[in-house]
């Protein structure tokens, strides 16, 4: 799942949430055994509310 966004005028109403629940429900349907994403300080709350849990996690490098 990649950016998943919600207008700020739309945010807390749980569209963002719904449709994250229908990318999951599709994948399995189509045999995904996986789903993985990245998500925003401010989008992770919300894939923790619909059963993603954190397994790994990553730092990225920015050359200085």
């Amino acid at each position: 799942i990649y950016y998943v966004a919600t207008e700020e005028q739309h945010r807390g109403k749980g569209y963002g949430g719904l449709i994250s629940r229908y990318a999951v429900s599709e994948a399995a349907s189509r045999g995904g055994r996986m789903i993985g994403l990245q998500p925003s300080p401010m989008g992770k709350p919300v894939y923790e509310r619909i059963g993603f849990r954190v397994v790994a996690e990553y730092e990225t490098y920015v050359p200085g």
